[in-house]
């Protein structure tokens, strides 16, 4: 059985998040404080069949710290960048929520 997702997280520099946002008119939001994650800049763009989270400064608690969720590995697949398949599932374990977790046990396979 093939996951479903409702969403697409897109991780960006804060100068790429601002500059996306005042090209494609998408309005920055105020994110609701969470104990788990926080980030310098958050919206959605729901311009096509899944809704986009734009983060850029992205942090999550670990351990009782914040730490910076700052990719080291890429991978190109079509026109975009993601973290090859292995630091991808960490870094999703690492949020730890049952929607990232099933995204990880997705691409586990």
């Amino acid at each position: 059985m093939q996951a479903r997702f409702s969403d697409v997280d897109l991780l960006l520099s804060v100068d790429d998040a601002t500059a996306l946002c005042a090209r494609e008119a998408i309005a920055i939001e105020v994110p609701l404080p969470d104990t788990r994650f926080r980030s310098r800049l958050f919206a959605r763009w729901s311009g096509g069949p899944l809704t986009i989270e734009l983060m850029a400064g992205l942090s999550v608690a670990i351990d009782g710290a914040w730490r910076p969720v700052a990719p080291v590995t890429r991978v190109r697949i079509g026109a975009v960048y993601v973290p090859d398949r292995p630091e991808l599932i960490s870094i999703l374990h690492g949020f730890g929520r049952p929607k990232d977790l099933v995204r990880a046990a997705a691409l586990s396979g």
